[in-house]
């Protein structure tokens, strides 16, 4: 009697912290949607170790449960708050160097769509080094079937729409991609620039190809900063529909010596039509917050 008390107790155990401790995986939201991260600080779950509390903002899932390689994960986060966007916190996203060390995003479920814009605002932190010759990959846009779309830099300091595994990459002209968002940031030891830690705007819009499966009449635009640097009619995605927006991903040869971060915030969704920035805001809103009046420095 007691051996079976206790296998009870075993198993009571076992389900009360699959319950505390799984992610919760919500249902597709409905468009248009958008998030100001206006949620409870949250850092994710990993194999070993326990989310700090359930992930419960605006339908945004935990995407992957690996941490970079000192062990940063997620997060949602005041700190990574937009300062210029609608209030609430913003999701810190952790890279470190070498190739797919990084901490593990966040997804958003979508009814399938076979036409999109998406807008969020993304701020490096101050002094990032990034080989623009590598690939740093920003946003994922995934279908039921493969490949993935992948959204970010690439190559020959370009930023890129690629639908993974299949076509051609679409690339913006050379020395539009990385150099070219952070011409305010510092320069590092091969001439590149690093991060110069402001916000930056981004807009993708992506609609699939409108015929017979294997066409290429499908459209992939790209804005930062409200300018268009990419603008593609003839794309061919391999796919039919839209099914998930995974938000932070990983990317190739950081070097900065240690774990830095790659904060997103107030990102919207729209079916309908561009959407640019936030209503009284600005493309790219660089200003820090002024300093206090009638305050005297000693």
């Amino acid at each position: 009697m007691i051996i079976k008390i206790k296998k009870l107790l075993f198993c009571a155990l076992i389900i009360l912290f699959t319950i505390i401790f799984t992610p919760v995986s919500f249902a597709a939201v409905s468009l248009p949607w958008s998030t100001t991260y206006n949620c409870a600080d949250w850092a994710q779950k990993t194999a070993s170790i326990p989310a700090t509390s359930l992930l419960n903002c605006d339908g945004l899932s935990q995407y992957g449960e690996w941490t970079t390689q000192n062990g940063n994960r997620e997060q949602v986060t005041p700190a990574a708050n937009y300062f210029g966007g609608a209030g609430g916190s913003g999701q810190r996203h952790w890279t470190g160097d070498g190739i797919t060390n990084n901490s593990g995003g966040l997804s958003l479920s979508l009814n399938p769509q076979t036409e999109v814009w998406i807008r969020w605002y993304m701020r490096y932190e101050a002094g990032f080094q990034f080989n623009p010759l590598n690939q740093y990959k920003v946003a994922f846009l995934n279908p039921n079937t493969s490949p993935s779309i992948i959204i970010g830099y690439n190559w020959s300091d370009q930023l890129t729409i690629h639908p993974q595994s299949v076509g051609n990459p679409i690339q913006s002209t050379i020395g539009t991609g990385w150099n070219a968002i952070m011409v305010n940031g510092g320069t590092d030891a091969n001439g590149n620039k690093t991060a110069d830690g402001q916000w930056h705007l981004w807009e993708v819009h992506i609609k699939m190809y409108t015929t017979t499966l294997g066409s290429s009449d499908g459209i992939a635009q790209l804005w930062i900063d409200g300018i268009q640097r990419i603008n593609a009619t003839n794309v061919y995605f391999g796919t039919t529909t839209i099914n998930t927006f995974e938000i932070g991903s990983n990317s190739q040869f950081p070097y900065n010596g240690r774990d830095m971060y790659v904060d997103y915030d107030d990102i919207a969704i729209s079916t309908t039509g561009y959407i640019g920035p936030i209503s009284g805001g600005s493309a790219s809103d660089t200003t820090p917050p002024s300093a206090p009046s009638g305050v005297a420095v000693n």
